[in-house]
């Protein structure tokens, strides 16, 4: 019998998962597992067990936020031996299940996680940490890990903004020299991010259907720093409008980024604090965990 490990974020998960949990469990062992529950005590938490005992098991599902799957994804990328992975989305705006087509209902997703053939997917690498969807600075960005865990859960997406709407305030621009797989680029940014994600922030990316998760190429997006009135005018219709054709916007795959500042910029790595940085570099590494999508 195949063996499974069911990781649950209790803090995203318990309102999503509970009234399912059983239907969920019995999905899997009809599926031909033998389950063994583990229950997030932490932040770190699914990384941690997920290193330590993923080499014991076929399969790792998790069910929680983003967060919780980039955990699990940091814990087995350097394991000799992957286990297969499935996701049970549970966070607030799921970027990840909602970019690639995973079910949000709980039951929908563990049938799905059984059924299905698993995709070799990529995973990004930002100063030595993986991510699933999402390395950012710049305005908005501090929001995603500033806002309070009860407000996430009780305002959704929403919370975010609010967060956000704060921080108008302290928008500054940032000077960066990025080299990207077609060249470099140097300018003031009051935003960047590089992504495999068609959704950031529950908001949907115009040029999705561009955007794979297993073509070796991250996404880069930057906004440049207005130089007047009028161009910010013309900057914020571009980025309403998600036009990659403005001067105002730069958009590239790249397989690979590095970056300079003078001074330390502080990132967001799927939605959690990565750390204040004057350089550094991002890559993908391809088609490196097996997942049900």
């Amino acid at each position: 019998m195949k063996k499974l490990l069911f990781i649950i974020n209790p803090v995203t998960a318990k309102a999503i998962l509970s009234p399912h949990l059983i239907d969920v469990m019995d999905v899997f062992v009809k599926g031909g597992y033998d389950v063994t529950t583990y229950i997030t005590q932490d932040k770190d938490d699914a990384a941690r067990i997920s290193a330590q005992r993923g080499g014991e098991f076929d399969a790792i599902v998790c069910a929680g936020g983003d967060g919780t799957l980039n955990g699990v994804i940091t814990g087995i990328l350097d394991l000799p031996e992957k286990p297969r992975l499935g996701y049970i989305p549970a966070g607030t705006t799921n970027d990840f299940a909602n970019s690639w087509g995973i079910p949000r209902n709980p039951l929908d997703a563990a049938k799905n996680i059984v059924s299905e053939a698993p995709s070799d997917i990529d995973v990004s690498v930002f100063c030595g940490r993986p991510f699933i969807y999402v390395a950012a600075f710049g305005i908005f960005t501090a929001a995603s890990y500033q806002t309070p865990q009860e407000a996430k859960q009780r305002f959704g997406r929403t919370a975010y903004l609010f967060e956000g709407i704060k921080s108008l305030a302290s928008v500054r621009p940032w000077h960066m020299k990025i080299i990207h797989d077609g060249g470099e680029i140097e300018d003031d940014f009051i935003y960047g991010m590089v992504s495999n994600t068609r959704m950031v922030g529950g908001f949907p990316l115009r040029m999705k259907e561009d955007i794979s998760i297993s073509d070796g190429k991250m996404e880069l997006i930057l906004i440049r720093q207005p130089k007047n009135p009028g161009d910010q005018t013309k900057m914020i219709a571009a980025v309403l409008a998600q036009d990659t054709s403005s001067e105002h916007i730069c958009f590239v795959h790249t397989s690979r980024i590095t970056f300079m500042s003078e001074e330390e910029i502080p990132w967001t790595v799927d939605g959690e604090f990565g750390g204040s940085v004057t350089e550094g570099e991002a890559y993908v590494r391809g088609k490196a965990i097996s997942m049900t999508l």
